[in-house]
């Protein structure tokens, strides 16, 4: 490997000085770095831990509101959809040919009520009845949601020109 010539002085008081002041700069970035490894400032963790208080509270509202909107939509689901639908979201959640797979009882089961002159907000509301939280946020869910009719919409009406 070759080596690189220098012309530095080791020795010299101009390089004492930079060595004493890039020393001083580099003690204060390891007392800042050791600050911000705790969190901030003692104001600014006080702040964070203020608002993680906030955003775990706002989150269990949230939850409250989600479980209890699950709670009413529950009610609906359980009580067959129209004149002719006998069966509710629930029977199709408990039958083994879907092994629990819930995109294929949704699937399964929109199709069913849509047929039979269910709504489209109440097969909503019944598909709501499970939890979606896997899927992501709220408009993930109602993306899903508002898919699986449509997919169903689109099948009966395949199955409708078939006939």
């Amino acid at each position: 490997m070759a080596k690189i010539a220098s012309s530095i002085d080791v020795r010299s008081p101009e390089f004492a000085a930079n060595r004493a002041a890039m020393q001083t700069l580099v003690v204060e970035l390891r007392a800042l770095l050791q600050r911000n490894a705790l969190g901030g400032s003692t104001a600014a963790r006080t702040k964070h831990r203020e608002a993680g208080k906030l955003l775990a509270e706002v989150r269990d509202h949230c939850q409250r509101e989600q479980d209890a909107r699950r709670k009413r939509d529950s009610a609906l689901a359980s009580v067959p959809v129209s004149r002719g639908a006998d069966k509710s979201i629930d029977a199709f959640r408990q039958n083994p040919v879907y092994e629990g797979d819930g995109t294929r009882i949704d699937l399964a089961y929109a199709l069913y009520a849509l047929s039979r002159g269910a709504s489209a907000e109440q097969v909503s509301a019944a598909i709501r009845t499970r939890d979606l939280s896997h899927k992501g946020t709220e408009r993930r869910q109602d993306d899903y949601v508002e898919r699986t009719i449509r997919k169903a919409l689109t099948l009966q009406q395949a199955q409708s020109r078939d006939r």
